[in-house]
């Protein structure tokens, strides 16, 4: 686990990946967490954004955001810091705290997407 800018984690804990979670707050150094099956190498997880607004995209051959369905057909777009800039990003892409950290346990725990999720 990478939390942010700081320096990985070794083998955490679920507990120390939520808490990091917990964390992000869309400024500089608090604004994503990375987790990985071994490190620096694909597939991994990609959680970024600010307190209540998440996006999480998992990275294998391909890259693929974790889709909030009560927005999956909107063009609207939100202002929030995300992947270390504040930019417009799709509603559609920006899920709740809960959505992210389900995404990222099913990830802990096997490697893979969560397959209760819409990924696109």
């Amino acid at each position: 686990m990478v939390p942010g800018d700081n320096p990985p984690v070794n083998n955490p804990t679920w507990l120390q990946v939520e808490a990091a979670l917990g964390k992000l707050t869309g400024e500089e150094t608090e604004n994503s967490v990375y987790l990985f099956k071994e490190y620096g190498e694909p597939p991994y997880l990609q959680v970024t954004g600010e307190t209540g607004y998440y996006m999480v995209e998992f990275f294998d051959e391909n890259s693929y955001m974790l889709i909030n369905p009560a927005q999956e057909d909107s063009d609207e777009e939100i202002e929030i810091a995300g992947f270390g800039i504040i930019n417009d990003f799709p509603v559609r892409e920006v899920v709740s705290l809960d959505m992210a950290i389900q995404a990222a346990k099913t990830f802990f725990e096997n490697g893979q997407q969560d397959p209760s999720s819409v990924w696109k």
